[in-house]
């Protein structure tokens, strides 16, 4: 009895309010629209904006550094910021209290300009989301130049790429013949530069350079080294190039026609010869690989591309092998297939797909068949981990695969046995999702630290899932789909490292059990999969900029248990 009255006494119930936060944040808001409570005025031009220190360091690390590190601000209740605009300052104080910005082609330098003063992360990300979003041939260059300046280097790169993929549409912008000759020559160097002949090079190059004639002429010598000349037919350099007044003009430039005429009338020579001679590999853009996949139990051993480009599907050659639930990764411009089921039995077997000849081939097997497994690349290497022998046996299992050496070996198994497992990588680690342990669907996620050798515990998703869609989109890992047990779903979840959480999205407009995720041009695709064992061929297309669900270009055919990747 005593005992009893004891156990009752020391009960505990753990409650957790998952509105908490929200209503917290309404309050603080109410606070800040009424001024009270307040204890710093930031003052920028002549507007006075009250606000709460607690709240500026929480969102902002340059904030955070003024009211922690002792600085001349930190006693302060007045803050004047100086030379910024005081709109995109109100906004992101704003932002603060509300989680809710508006970013605008009219607003969006000046909001990322003083959002990377003040050192606010996510609308910077954002912001450079956005102008990736609004880049086009008369602003490509703009936006470049304004990135550099702000130090964001992936949207720097991201211009710079589309400058050479649209490069004859940019040299016939005002933008171009503006361009300093930094971000030219930065082009023309690119073995990416979307051109059919050089000569288009060649005649952009010297609208370029009469635009101010004053000041460029003296940079021709060292642009036309960055022309590709010995690819041009000789009558072209001759009746084209060499004949051009500028071109006549300078020595060094007459020198350049020369070697590159040299490389025709001596083509044994051609080896010693240090002239720019390679053919540029010409963008096409992203392409979608679709490889493998089943439908009414049939398998397939087919590929598919998408190119988003032009939106149209072609096929490659086919794989050696069917393959259903097969493991798919890229590595070093080549396409591998990995495992999988052929209709009967779980496959070892890998297959290596190379572009330039066009041909797959076989290559070093995994220890052991895997079906419904993840296959994924990680610092150069390719990581198997989970799935099922197709007999009613689940693996914990990893092993990685080293394409130089063309060897697996075992690494360090997960904590549970996963089948229908999704993976991906992110910054440097493996994070396991989901799956089937054989006693019951997995709603939990463990990471692999390579460096270390050593699996870890992380927070579980809101729902047990498996055979489903994971990718990375933002440094975030979207999951979405699959099925526990008997209940296919639709559901949409985002884990966030930096806040260690997941957090509902918007569902897909369909259920769909094992359906492929891939992130293109900062959007996901939710593609293929089943309902109800009816396959589909449609794929939704999510963007988080609206955090809304689109229709996207649908499959050739219906299709489930594919491997999908994007080059």
């Amino acid at each position: 009895m005593a005992d009893d009255i004891a156990k009752q006494e020391t009960q505990v119930l753990i409650y957790k309010d998952s509105f908490h936060p929200c209503h917290v944040l309404e309050t603080l808001r109410s606070l800040y629209q009424r001024q009270k409570m307040c204890d710093v005025v930031v003052v920028v031009e002549k507007e006075e904006i009250f606000s709460h220190r607690l709240i500026l360091a929480a969102n902002s690390s340059y904030f955070y550094s003024m009211f922690t590190n002792g600085m001349s601000e930190t006693n302060q209740t007045r803050i004047t910021l100086k030379e910024v605009d005081s709109e995109a300052v109100r906004q992101l104080i704003d932002f603060c209290y509300t989680s809710t910005i508006e970013i605008t082609e009219e607003n969006v330098q000046n909001l990322l300009s003083v959002a990377n003063l003040l050192q606010f992360t996510t609308i910077i990300e954002t912001c450079c989301s956005f102008l990736k979003n609004q880049l086009h041939p008369s602003n490509c260059l703009g936006i470049g130049n304004f990135a550099d300046h702000h130090d964001c280097t992936e949207l720097k790169l991201a211009a710079l790429n589309y400058a050479e993929k649209k490069f004859l549409e940019v040299a016939k912008t005002d933008e171009f013949l503006l361009a300093t000759y930094d971000q030219i020559s930065s082009i023309l160097k690119s073995d990416s530069l979307n051109v059919v002949s050089e000569k288009d090079v060649f005649d952009a190059v010297l609208l370029w350079t009469r635009h101010d004639l004053g000041e460029r002429k003296e940079h021709l010598p060292s642009l036309l080294k960055y022309i590709r000349l010995p690819l041009l037919a000789p009558k072209i350099l001759v009746d084209c190039i060499e004949s051009d007044d500028l071109v006549q003009e300078s020595d060094i430039c007459m020198r350049i026609i020369s070697q590159a005429k040299n490389f025709h009338l001596l083509p044994e020579r051609r080896d010693k010869m240090q002239v720019p001679s390679t053919p540029r590999q010409m963008d096409h853009g992203a392409m979608m690989y679709v490889v493998g996949g089943e439908i009414h139990n049939q398998v397939f051993n087919t590929v598919q591309r998408y190119n988003f480009e032009t939106e149209k599907w072609d096929f490659l050659p086919n794989m050696h092998q069917r393959r259903d639930g097969v493991g798919v990764a890229h590595h070093a411009g080549r396409i591998y297939a990995a495992g999988g089921c052929d209709g009967d039995v779980a496959l070892s077997s890998v297959e290596c797909f190379d572009a330039a000849t066009q041909k797959w081939s076989f290559v070093q097997p995994m220890a052991c068949g895997r079906h419904a497994f993840s296959l994924v690349e990680l610092d150069g290497w390719l990581y198997a981990a989970g799935g099922s022998d197709f007999s009613g046996s689940e693996y914990n299992t990893v092993e990685r695969y080293d394409p130089v050496r063309d060897m697996w070996n075992s690494v360090t198994p997960m904590s549970t046995m996963r089948e229908g497992i999704s993976m991906v990588t992110l910054d440097g680690a493996l994070y396991a999702i989901g799956g089937d342990s054989g006693l019951t669907i997995l709603n939990s996620m463990e990471r692999y630290d390579p460096r270390i050798g050593q699996w870890s515990a992380c927070i579980p998703m809101g729902y047990r899932r498996r055979y489903f869609g994971a990718a990375i989109l933002k440094k975030k890992i979207m999951v979405v789909g699959g099925s526990d047990n008997d209940e296919d779903h639709n559901s949409f979840e985002c884990y966030d490292p930096r806040m260690n959480r997941w957090m509902s999205l918007p569902p897909l407009s369909m259920r769909r059990e094992s359906p492929a995720a891939v992130v293109t041009d900062d959007q996901l695709l939710a593609i293929g999969g089943a309902f109800m064992n009816v396959e589909t061929d449609s794929i939704e297309k999510y963007d988080p900029l609206s955090n809304k669900w689109d229709k996207f270009q649908p499959l050739p055919g219906p299709l489930e248990g594919m491997g999908v990747i994007v080059m």
